[in-house]
């Protein structure tokens, strides 16, 4: 009698153990290290870039370079410094801001107006006027360089004529003078009369520059 070996079982879970254990050895290996590596630097590229301090302090609007101040022009703070003993003018020295006076003078029914030092020349307009007591000081980096203020037409009262003059501030051995005269009416005449200041005061030549007359300014 020949005996045959007995068959074997064939069994499916011992056949897939092994391929099972090298998939998931392969899941830990270097190349998951990789992906997992290249995942994060490609999430942290997505990070905004810091701010640097010089963009942040690009941002910050720059200080305004001109400025106004305000006094006022009282006739009872002044002193007389000249007075004619015929016809009529008086000239007095006035207080005006941090140690720049104000010279102003008086003739013939007019006023003329000078800062900083007196000069020689009378400048005002043709009519009959009275002068505003306000007096606006434009400033370059809080530096005093002109100073705005507005004669009144006294011949035309009733139509309210005012005109608004610009001077240069003087220093000694460099008298100071009229830059513009603007007419009260002309449109945005306060704003125009500061641009005139900023722009030509600083630079205007005293000594052959020609006044700037704007509207009815004479």
């Amino acid at each position: 009698m020949v005996f045959l070996p007995p068959k074997r079982r064939f069994s499916f879970a011992a056949t897939l153990a092994p391929v099972l254990a090298a998939l998931l050895l392969a899941g830990c290996g270097p190349s998951g290290q990789g992906q997992q590596q290249e995942g994060e630097a490609s999430t942290s590229t997505n990070q905004p870039a810091p701010v640097s301090d010089d963009a942040q302090a690009s941002t910050v609007a720059a200080p305004e370079r001109f400025s106004s101040a305000y006094g006022k022009l009282q006739f009872d703070d002044c002193t007389v410094t000249r007075e004619a003993t015929e016809g009529y003018f008086v000239d007095r020295r006035c207080p005006g801001r941090e140690g720049i006076a104000i010279f102003l003078h008086d003739g013939d029914g007019r006023y003329d107006l000078d800062a900083g030092v007196p000069n020689d020349q009378f400048q005002s307009i043709g009519a009959f006027n009275s002068i505003g007591d306000t007096l606006e000081w434009r400033l370059d980096n809080e530096t005093a360089f002109a100073v705005i203020f507005r004669l009144y037409d006294a011949t035309r009262e009733d139509r309210g004529r005012s005109v608004l003059a610009v001077e240069k501030i003087g220093a000694a051995n460099s008298p100071g003078c009229r830059v513009a005269q603007i007419a009260g009416d002309t449109p945005q005449a306060n704003q125009r009369a500061r641009a005139v200041a900023d722009t030509a005061a600083a630079s205007f030549d005293c000594t052959s520059g020609k006044i700037s007359f704007i509207g009815d300014a004479r």
